[in-house]
């Protein structure tokens, strides 16, 4: 099947680390894929060296500027018609570039992915009176999460197509995993050191200002804790640097590829999210027996209950988490368990076999659920 998967671009983030994967996953069982972006400047790209030589990227440096939109949908237009996709699976913002197309190509299948709780998913106003009033007409609605599912029927007045919920690529340590332990070694305090560690965009809908003051808490009583914070410095990144930079106990890291190193050498992963759809870094952890401490928002909930396979805060207020971390230490957790229960539900290849028997059937066969 000829597969066109069209998101902005393929900088660090949950929809663009499930477009890689997932891209991936469905070249391997056979299929022709290419992913179009069309907002790829140099800063984001950082997902393409993770492709399989088999996915097809197509890159269009578009910009945010009126004149750039309008080339852009003109240019996937043009692609479209050299590519003849079978299906066309869209994300983000994304969708009126699909919904555009649909004018012109209606043998083909739409599709678009809601990454998030449908309040949040990408823009209001305008754009979400197109969404409401095209989707299921000539793009069918995915969601991630039984959360999303949820907010997507309030937001919208009628239901997604389906659900299916997010899954994670078969993890492993990289060549670099004895530097990571020995780096992580080097900010440990002694050989019992609690690693604490967070992944995830530093971005307001990230609350990483509530994570560091939640830390910060526990480790003035518990002084022999880290905690390890990687990703992309975004529109948060001025509400913690300064307690970053003056903090013993907190290392930022950067952007990295080989989170499994880090996840591997940690003993907690914590989200303190205001609003999520089903997190990749979430599941990442789970997979590889790291205990997630996550507030209780979006899909998350669909993933940790009553203590199963993580610990979930009461709310999203700083001391409702710092009970939680406080929780989380004192909570023997099955690694083993958390390992099988996150990698039978969340594989990749399963998560790629229900959007196959979608895009051929239009809908999910019980033989890939």
């Amino acid at each position: 099947m000829r597969i066109l998967e069209l998101i902005p671009n393929l900088a660090s983030g949950g929809a663009e680390r499930f477009v890689t994967d997932l891209s991936n996953e469905l070249v391997l069982d056979g299929n022709d894929v290419s992913i179009f972006t069309f907002r790829s400047a140099h800063n984001l790209n950082f997902y393409k060296d993770e492709l399989l030589p088999q996915v097809c990227l197509k890159e269009y440096p578009g910009s945010w500027t009126l004149i750039s939109k309008l080339i852009q949908f003109f240019v996937i237009l043009s692609y479209v018609r050299k590519f003849k996709p079978e299906v066309i699976h869209c994300h983000t913002l994304a969708f009126p570039y699909a919904l555009f197309v649909s004018f012109f190509y209606r043998n083909i299948k739409y599709y678009y992915t809601v990454h998030n709780l449908a309040e949040n998913d990408t823009s209001l106003g305008v754009g979400a009176k197109i969404r409401c009033l095209f989707l299921k007409k000539r793009i069918i609605p995915i969601t991630i999460s039984k959360q999303c599912a949820h907010s997507f029927t309030k937001f919208y007045g009628y239901s997604s197509f389906c659900t299916i919920e997010n899954g994670c690529r078969s993890l492993q340590p990289s060549s670099l995993f004895d530097s990571v332990k020995n780096e992580i070694e080097s900010y440990k305090k002694t050989n019992n050191t609690k690693v604490f560690i967070n992944i995830a965009r530093i971005s307001k809908q990230k609350n990483h200002k509530m994570l560091v003051d939640a830390f910060n808490l526990f480790s003035s009583k518990d002084k022999d804790s880290i905690l390890l914070i990687i990703g992309h410095k975004f529109d948060a990144w001025n509400d913690i640097k300064k307690v970053i930079e003056t903090s013993e106990d907190i290392f930022y890291l950067g952007e990295k590829h080989n989170v499994a190193d880090y996840l591997l050498c940690s003993d907690f992963f914590c989200l303190s999210s205001l609003w999520e759809g089903l997190p990749i870094s979430l599941l990442e952890a789970g997979i590889l027996g790291v205990c997630p401490i996550c507030t209780p928002v979006g899909g998350v909930k669909d993933v940790i209950c009553d203590k199963r396979f993580g610990i979930l805060s009461r709310d999203i207020s700083l001391s409702s988490y710092l009970e939680a971390i406080k929780l989380a230490v004192n909570t023997p957790m099955d690694k083993h368990e958390l390992m099988e229960s996150y990698t039978e539900r969340y594989s990749m290849k399963n998560c790629a076999k229900k959007y196959l028997s979608l895009f051929l059937n239009d809908e999910i066969n019980s033989s890939s659920m």
